[in-house]
């Protein structure tokens, strides 16, 4: 080798040697990053976008939209400051604004902008999601409910039941932070459909926390309750007999179990969270009746005496963020506390008009009832035991109701997949603090003049009292809710986040478990370790409607989707997932009726 030659050669060497070094550097200050700007985004965006609202079609921490080619400009385009939406409106002070109000403008800091600047001129990393963290095998979670399930009590045994986050934790795209969101969302759920008097927060079986061991009693529900439950469940399956380290734990944990053994090892939790907040699971747990007449009466609130003596306070709003019409609130004292029910219109007009008839709506007074409102249908939000909240929607008569009818209220945020306000989920998101603060205004301009009816008016529209129960009522809920959620939220970087600055976690969950579904995503849900075990080219998979997941359709149309329900939805007892698991070989589909299981 010539001098020249070795020279070249040994210089190639060391730029070699010195990238392999930079390299790992490199990576962390892409992680440094995109934590920093993750962590500005959190904290001053995600309220609007990404959470329970969704304005501009933002999603701040979901990359794919993020990064998605749009008419106009990206919202961030990488490396490129000025081709970014969102670098333009933070760096004109146009955002964010007011969570109050969503007009006001509240600039990012300095340094704040030099973050999000400093990001999208480095390429705009993603925050690392879960391709650090160890993979957990079905056997895995067998073992451990096998091991958890020896050690259980006789009396322990029929009331013991595991709800599973493996296949988010084993799914790359899913961050640490929505990790912990997930596990909170589980314990508000389970806690919000509680008939108990305690807040219960589940335990985990395993140092991953991914599988969560409750107990029934805790949240006074009966097994039957359980098992209609699972009626529902289109996820359910023993090992196939080709798998045969599964099999034996299953047959395992029967033995230990016994007749105890409804042969759902575990039921995955965000579906559970996703599903059991809406109608008519949610409705089960909690018991709610037909009629508001027989929620009152077992709550202890007699509406009617309220009326008539005036022992209530209420509040009226023009202008709602729920209805379309104007509004009125009254809050009556029930067992365990609060008691909120809402009074909505269709129209404005005649007895719908609150400025005029700002009474009602019946107060057994022929003179009052002169100036008594006619509704159209109502919220009812109550204290459940625990003190968290439970709701009921009606009609005008009364009747419970599963959605609220559109002419009359609307979910903006669409946490249902629709504007329609589902009762359960929609209310949980709404009332993500508590009761939502509102100024009453029917008590300043209303047009009654007769003195025994503006006494009346004077004596339930008071103002100042409505306002010490809001804010009662909220902080009495931001106690029980830190209680709940807080145990998985306030932990590391976030100890001293107040628990009102997240991210309300069942409508994160709900929004994310309906979401479109990917390669990764069903590898996951099934077990699998990567998306080549899923074999999207086999013939009877293709059957199965799998085939828009395969590679060649990466860069597909936006339309070319495959949909939560095309998986999920139960057709005689069974889903495509019933299917897809019979396929590969990972079981046999366990399909329910009337709470019993079949095979």
């Amino acid at each position: 080798m010539s001098g020249f030659t070795h020279q070249v050669y040994c210089r190639l060497v060391l730029l070699g040697l010195a990238c392999l070094a930079a390299s790992p550097a490199v990576a962390e200050d892409d992680a440094e990053l995109a934590d920093a700007a993750f962590t500005v985004f959190k904290a001053r965006c995600y309220a609007c976008h990404g959470g329970e609202e969704t304005y501009s079609g933002l999603r701040i921490l979901d990359g794919d939209v993020l990064f998605a080619n749009r008419t106009g400009k990206a919202f961030v385009t990488k490396g490129d400051v000025e081709g970014s939406k969102i670098w333009e409106v933070i760096q004109d002070d146009n955002m964010p604004v007011s969570p109050d109000d969503y007009v006001t403008p509240v600039p990012l800091s300095e340094d704040e902008k030099a973050t999000i600047k400093k990001w999208i001129e480095g390429g705009a990393p993603m925050p690392k999601g879960g391709s650090q963290r160890e993979f957990i095998s079905r056997v895995q979670v067998l073992e451990w409910i096998d091991d958890d399930t020896r050690r259980l009590d006789r009396r322990d045994k029929p009331n013991r039941k595991y709800l599973s986050l493996v296949n988010l934790h084993n799914n790359p795209n899913v961050t640490n932070y929505n990790l912990r969101l997930y596990r909170a969302a589980l314990s508000k759920t389970l806690n919000s459909l509680s008939l108990s008097d305690q807040i219960e927060v589940p335990e985990a079986i395993d140092e991953h926390e991914t599988v969560f061991r409750i107990d029934l009693d805790d949240y006074g529900w009966t097994v039957e309750k359980w098992a209609t439950m699972l009626d529902n469940y289109p996820y359910g399956f023993s090992p196939d007999s080709r798998q045969d380290e599964e099999l034996e734990l299953f047959r395992l944990i029967e033995q230990n179990l016994g007749a105890n053994f409804d042969r759902f090892p575990t039921v995955r939790a965000d579906w559970f969270i996703a599903r059991a907040t809406r109608p008519e699971i949610y409705h089960m747990f909690l018991d709610i009746p037909d009629n508001v007449s027989d929620l009152e009466q077992r709550l202890g609130v007699d509406r009617e005496d309220d009326l008539e003596d005036g022992d209530f306070v209420r509040g009226g709003v023009l202008v709602s963020g729920i209805s379309s019409q104007n509004r009125i609130l009254d809050r009556h004292s029930s067992n365990f506390g609060s008691y909120w029910i809402s009074y909505d219109f269709s129209v404005e007009a005649g007895r719908g008009n609150i400025s005029r008839f700002p009474l009602g709506p019946d107060h057994n007074d022929d003179t009052l009832n002169r100036f008594a409102f006619k509704h159209d249908g109502g919220e009812i939000v109550f204290r459940l035991p625990n003190g968290l909240q439970g709701y009921m929607l009606t009609d005008g008569e009364g009747n419970r109701i599963d959605k609220g009818p559109t002419n009359i209220v609307a979910d903006n945020s669409r946490v249902s997949g629709t504007t329609e306000i589902i009762n359960g989920l929609s209310c949980i998101t709404c009332h993500k603090h508590g009761m939502k603060p509102f100024d009453d205004v029917v008590s300043f301009t209303h047009g009654v003049r007769d003195p025994d009816v503006v006494e009346m008016i004077e004596t339930i529209y008071d103002v100042d009292e409505i306002q010490k129960h809001l804010r009662r009522d909220q902080q009495e809920h931001l106690v029980l809710l830190k209680r709940t959620i807080g145990p998985f939220l306030q932990i590391e970087e976030d100890k001293d986040t107040p628990i009102e600055k997240f991210p309300e976690p069942i409508s994160l969950v709900a929004r994310e478990y309906d979401q479109n579904m990917t390669a990764t995503e069903m590898a996951c849900e099934l077990g699998l370790k990567s998306t080549d075990e899923l074999r999207l080219n086999d013939p009877d998979l293709i059957d199965l409607g799998l085939g828009l997941l395969r590679d060649e359709f990466k860069d597909r149309p936006a339309d070319l989707v495959y949909k939560r329900a095309m998986f999920d939805t139960l057709v005689d007892g069974q889903s495509v997932f019933h299917e897809v698991i019979r396929e590969l070989g990972i079981g046999v589909p366990i399909r329910r009726s009337g709470g019993l299981t079949s095979e």
